[in-house]
């Protein structure tokens, strides 16, 4: 999808869409919502929460994201182990 940068830029994405479908462009909540709209936005939904499946499936992304995460963890300890210690 294009112009998503990292993975939460999917679900904020739909997230946004969402919150401009029931707010009024005073920014105060809409009375009714066109259920159209909606329904497209449902698919848009759908579409993307399986395109990022996909992509995290293809690029074995929790287990490089756990493994990156750990090796952060583990070089911010070794840096401050003189003071963890004390």
């Amino acid at each position: 999808y294009p112009g998503f940068v990292s993975q939460s830029d999917a679900s904020r994405s739909v997230s946004d869409a969402y919150n401009a479908a029931w707010t009024g462009t005073d920014g105060a909540p809409k009375d009714a919502v066109d259920e159209a709209a909606l329904a497209q936005l449902s698919s848009t939904e759908i579409d993307t929460a399986l395109a990022d499946l996909d992509c995290r499936e293809k690029t074995d992304y929790t287990a490089r994201t756990r493994t990156a995460q750990w090796e952060a963890e583990r070089a911010f300890v070794d840096d401050h182990r003189t003071e963890l210690d004390a």
